[in-house]
């Protein structure tokens, strides 16, 4: 009876060894192989998960770090410009506005379009060429004398605002006067035009030495002893124009202008100081072929 127990508790325990045993293996042949390949998927999902969402904060990050400028300026699309693209064009492709004119450059053209209205000159050049003020004094009554600029011109266009002064108020009017001395070869062969104080416009010329009054027009009264004027000298193809304040003294034909030295001239009727003082402003030259 006791060996039936002990046989009986032996197979009880065996029974119950045999049962765990398969409940172990139940749960590594059932649980692990199941429960393995869903920690897989969804680590990868997490994964992936992380990796976008890092993506998209590089990509903010990215954003977030472009200058204010940059991230204003689109683009410029064929056939449109952005606004820095207009702003930085170079100035020399725009034209001159007229406001960018110096005062000279605005004298000047304005004398010229003057002389091609009246039908003087046809066209101008590009160029002219602006003196710095000039003033020269002169005392010996009757006589003149002329300080020359570097220009041989024989077809050219000269203007000055003149200012003149006189030492004496009892001078010789007719023989005190400033200008141009042009076409000088020599000291005995070049032509004169001027402004004299008894307010005559006047053109003169030496020839071999010998003087000629080609022609003297009356312009009115001149203040004196000092005043001002403005004068225009044209000189084409061997006619001569002399305006003063925009009044035509004389526009001439005289052929014996020839190329020569182009000077600035005064003329004194005294000797009393210095004489006579001329000077020359907003002078402007311009050279024609």
């Amino acid at each position: 009876m006791l060996h039936n127990k002990i046989v009986i508790g032996i197979l009880v325990i065996a029974l119950a060894s045999l049962a765990c045993q398969f409940g172990a293996s139940t749960v590594e042949e059932t649980d692990v192989p199941d429960l393995s390949p869903q920690l897989t998927m969804t680590s990868q999902a997490e994964e992936i998960e992380k990796l976008r969402a890092q993506a998209s904060a590089d990509a903010q990050t990215a954003m977030d770090e472009q200058t204010p400028e940059s991230a204003s300026k689109p683009e410029a699309q064929v056939g449109e410009e952005s606004e820095s693209e207009v702003s930085a064009e170079p100035e020399s492709q725009e034209p001159v506005p007229a406001a960018d004119m110096t005062e000279m450059d605005e004298i000047m053209n304005a004398d010229l379009q003057f002389l091609i209205e009246k039908g003087v000159i046809s066209g101008i050049k590009e160029e002219y060429v602006p003196f710095e003020d000039i003033s020269r004094e002169f005392a010996q009554i009757n006589y003149f004398s002329w300080w020359p600029t570097d220009y041989e011109p024989s077809n050219f266009v000269i203007r000055s605002d003149v200012s003149w002064e006189s030492a004496s108020d009892t001078a010789n009017w007719p023989f005190s006067g400033c200008g141009w001395v042009f076409g000088e070869k020599d000291k005995d062969n070049f032509h004169m035009a001027y402004l004299s104080m008894d307010g005559y416009g006047l053109l003169k010329k030496w020839v071999d030495g010998k003087e000629e009054v080609v022609v003297k027009q009356r312009y009115g009264n001149v203040d004196i002893p000092q005043g001002s004027a403005e004068l225009l000298l044209s000189v084409q193809d061997d006619r001569a124009a002399f305006y003063v304040n925009g009044e035509e003294m004389y526009n001439i034909y005289d052929g014996n202008i020839d190329p020569g030295t182009l000077s600035f001239t005064v003329l004194s009727g005294t000797n009393k100081g210095f004489g006579t003082r001329c000077e020359w402003t907003n002078t402007g030259l311009m050279v024609f072929e």
